[in-house]
């Protein structure tokens, strides 16, 4: 990488590193990426940077040609990389896929079991706090929706301003004791660490249209002028509170 590169030049003189900039960026960019099989000038200019030493020797470099055949040479040699990289992406895909879980069938309406892994790490731990001890599996999150790419969708608590979108490779089905069906939506238990949550006192207004409207809503517990904008998104346990300000908006008109 460009840092390993720059610890190597710099050595003991760390505070210079800015003075060795330029000399690793010719050799990145002139350099052939194994991803590619190309150097980043080749695929950005279609010819190979001439390093400074060789600008003495007799240039191997044809100097006039057709511009069609540099053109069509150009798009060939982008394509190529192109078929390199997703190449290359797929040796890496199915690397990481030996790492994951399968899919276990998992359908809109089911409620899965979150790994900790997911939710941010605790920066400072408290006292009584040990991980080692804590719950490997957080429960359950209904699916909301299936994803492509192996992710899914899940309804997290309102207020909770984490993204929804999780990889099945940290859910696993979440199933009852004695085997039964969920019949009432059960209670979510939440990592100590994870972020905040809020609960949603009542709806103050409304903006905007489509996928980019937004809710005023003010929180439990806390002053009026502390309500802010949230996209539907980070309101889907507060669905009953939007329900009725709507309701009370067309009985006021």
């Amino acid at each position: 990488t460009i840092e390993e590169a720059l610890r190597c030049l710099v050595e003991t003189k760390q505070t210079r590193w800015s003075e060795f900039l330029c000399d690793v960026e010719f050799a990145y960019n002139s350099s052939v990426h194994e991803g590619t099989s190309f150097s980043p000038f080749t695929l950005d200019t279609g010819r190979q940077a001439v390093a400074p030493p060789s600008l003495s020797l007799p240039s191997s470099v044809e100097q006039s040609f057709d511009a069609e055949d540099f053109l069509e040479g150009h798009r060939q040699m982008v394509a190529a990389a192109t078929e390199s990289l997703r190449a290359a992406q797929g040796i890496m895909t199915r690397y990481a896929n030996r790492h994951r879980r399968p899919a276990d069938g998992i359908q809109v309406g089911q409620y899965v079991l979150v790994h900790r892994s997911w939710w941010p790490q605790p920066v400072g731990k408290g006292k009584e706090y040990a991980r080692k001890l804590d719950s490997v599996w957080f429960r359950p999150f209904e699916v909301e929706a299936v994803l492509p790419r192996d992710n899914l969708e899940v309804v997290l608590p309102a207020g909770c301003r984490k993204h929804p979108v999780i990889h099945r490779s940290l859910c696993k089905p979440y199933r009852q004791s004695g085997g039964g069906t969920v019949i009432h939506p059960p209670s979510v238990c939440m990592p100590a660490w994870a972020e905040e949550e809020f609960e949603v006192e009542r709806v103050v207004a409304v903006r905007g249209r489509g996928g980019g409207r937004e809710y005023h809503v003010q929180w439990k517990g806390f002053p009026a002028e502390e309500a802010t904008w949230e996209p539907l998104l980070n309101l889907k346990n507060a669905k009953a509170m939007i329900a009725a300000f709507h309701a009370s908006a067309r009985r006021s008109v």
